[in-house]
This record gives C-alpha cells, structure tokens and sequence, in this order.
C-alpha cells in the first residue's frame, strides 16, 4: 500500500509530495530528507566496531602477512569456539 505525504522542502520551503525517504525537491533539487553529520559518524561507528578481522595490506613484509592471517584465524577459531559454548549453555535444560 503506497502512502503519499507532503514533505516541505527546506531549501526553497515549497511542498513536495513523496513516497519514499530518499526524494529530492522538484523545485530546487535539495534533498528532502537530508542525514547529519551525528548519524553518519554513528553508523560508521557501529561499522567499525563489528570490523573484527586485523587488515592485512598490501604493502607489508611477508613475515607481517603471514603473523596478522594467523592471528585472524585464531581469533575466528576463537570467536567459534565461545559462540559454541554459548550455545550449548542456551540449550541446556533448565
């Protein structure tokens, strides 16, 4: 079920009718629904606290690249192992 509304522009202040939360205004091409400086900075926040995984660049030595793939197995060996225990602990009666 498709929903108009009006949404009044903030650039040239004329309304605008929409369906989505995406549009722009028909009048002046300003985004209706414009994302702060907070919300962005916010989400790649939360992006980079789920990054989990060492980067592993191009440009470092062999013996770097081979230290950080190890230490990325060992830590998804060792995120596996505490997500197995935590699930036997959920399954466990009582």
């Amino acid at each position: 079920m498709n929903s108009r509304r009006q949404v009044r522009c903030n650039g040239c202040k004329q309304w605008n009718f929409t369906e989505d939360t995406q549009g722009q205004c028909l009048h002046c091409g300003n985004e209706l629904f414009p994302k702060s400086k907070a919300d962005e900075e916010s989400l790649l926040r939360r992006q980079q606290a789920w990054n989990l995984n060492i980067v592993i660049h191009p440009d470092d030595s062999l013996l770097v690249r081979m230290v950080k793939k190890v230490a990325n197995v060992v830590q998804l060996v060792f995120l596996a192992i505490i997500s197995f225990i935590m699930w036997l602990i959920a399954m466990s009666p009582g």
